[in-house]
């Protein structure tokens, strides 16, 4: 019996649960919690209202006024209007889609041949996406680089085991990420670049220096980059 009692007292609960005003707020561009989610917990109240927010992430009163006002009529009132915020908001830059191929990045400029500075390219490209996953790096210590391969962490320094930020080209070695700037040592091949080791320094001001060996030849290539 005192089982029984206490099975009907909990239903009785979550009834009492689910028949109180509810109001769910979904950020439009949330990849945490997809609207999909938000909806799906609004099926679990009988009064529930759901408002997907256009132009909004993770948590849609941090930056939409019309969602923190909407909240806040709700707390005030217990009833909001699921379309109040239609149309509100600005859509956020989005990025340029990354190249596909080493002749796709953006060249430096400096002595060299094309092949040379193509090459050097596809450096400040492994570089840039390497800082990109500075995060994931400090928080797994490592992460999966571009296109692929990875990045590992070593303590100061960052390995680099068969990068491929483009589809024709491919590095290792090994990075530092100094106050001055960035340093490395690194193993380039692929049919769009000259293969070759090469010791690298990059400094905040965008000037690069590389030193060491593209098709089996010693090269000292100072450039320009970004």
């Amino acid at each position: 019996m005192a089982g029984r009692s206490g099975r009907r007292a909990a239903d009785r609960s979550r009834d009492a649960d689910a028949d109180v005003p509810v109001l769910v707020l979904s950020g439009e561009l949330d990849a945490n919690t997809p609207s999909s989610a938000g909806r799906e917990v609004a099926r679990e109240f009988q009064h529930a209202t759901f408002a997907e927010i256009p132009n909004t992430g993770h948590v849609p009163t941090d930056s939409s006024a019309c969602a923190l006002e909407l909240a806040m009529e709700f707390v005030a009132t217990t009833t909001a209007d699921a379309n109040a915020c239609a149309g509100t908001g600005t859509p956020p830059p989005v990025a340029p889609a990354a190249p596909l191929r080493t002749a796709d990045l953006a060249p430096v400029q400096g002595n060299g041949t094309p092949t040379q500075r193509r090459t050097l390219a596809v450096v400040i490209a492994t570089v840039t996406d390497q800082q990109v996953q500075s995060g994931f790096l400090e928080a797994f210590s490592s992460a999966s680089a571009l296109r692929g391969g990875r990045y590992v962490a070593r303590g100061e320094r960052v390995g680099l085991e068969h990068v491929r930020v483009v589809r024709d080209a491919t590095t290792s070695g090994e990075l530092t990420t100094t106050s001055q700037g960035i340093t490395g040592t690194l193993r380039l091949t692929g049919p769009a670049i000259a293969d070759g080791r090469l010791s690298v320094r990059l400094t905040l001001d965008g000037r690069g220096t590389a030193t060491g060996t593209l098709d089996g030849r010693p090269v000292r290539l100072d450039f320009r980059f970004g």
